[in-house]
């Protein structure tokens, strides 16, 4: 009997040890992990993406702008975009004078500066600055077309919702009001864009 109690108070000795090594080992993996994440989440603050879209046919439209950001906090983020834009409307101005029709070609270049504060994971508020400028077909009297430069700036205050497809991927559908809407501004309110997202 003294054998078997001896034996078993053995047994819960090596059962404990193996315990108390399972739960460092667990604890280490925990903390290396915690670092890892940590050093991870430091170093994919910057971010990168931005608009892609275009339509074809009468009225052809082309837009380009890539996008450059950073997480300050948790919660704030920064960043500036570029922007290209081509507009090209077949048929758009008719001089019954002569009875012809007129087609309208524009090029946009400019940039932005925005501003976003996340409230959840996937909901933002964004306030942006967008600076454009303009080279655009016009049409005197006679119909003889010169070319027209203008600059717009518009000031931009709204929200979105991030759909993240994998760690360092996401979706944007966003949603602005362009509060110095102009006769000559692009936008008519509320302007939507959906943009994407790639964390490095």
């Amino acid at each position: 009997m003294h054998f078997i109690m001896l034996k078993h108070t053995l047994a819960v000795k090596y059962i404990l040890i193996l315990f108390v090594l399972l739960t460092f080992s667990t604890f280490i993996q925990a903390q290396d992990k915690f670092q890892q994440n940590r050093s991870s989440t430091i170093e994919k603050r910057w971010f990168t993406g931005g608009n892609l879209g275009f339509q074809l046919g009468d009225q052809t439209f082309i837009d380009v702008s890539p996008l450059l950001g950073y997480k300050i906090t948790e919660n704030i983020s920064a960043g500036v975009s570029a922007t290209y834009k081509y507009f090209k409307y077949n048929k758009f101005y008719y001089n019954p004078t002569y009875n012809k029709w007129y087609d309208y070609t524009s090029n946009v270049f400019g940039g932005s500066i925005f501003g976003r504060y996340f409230f959840m994971e996937e909901l933002f508020g964004q306030a942006e600055y967008e600076f454009l400028h303009f080279k655009h077909d016009n049409y005197d009297a006679s119909g003889v077309k010169f070319k027209e430069s203008s600059n717009v700036s518009s000031l931009f205050l709204g929200g979105g919702y991030r759909q993240y497809v994998s760690d360092n991927a996401s979706f944007d559908l966003i949603v602005l009001w362009n509060l110095n809407e102009s006769l000559e501004s692009p936008y008519q309110n509320p302007v939507i864009r959906i943009g994407f997202n790639l964390g490095f």
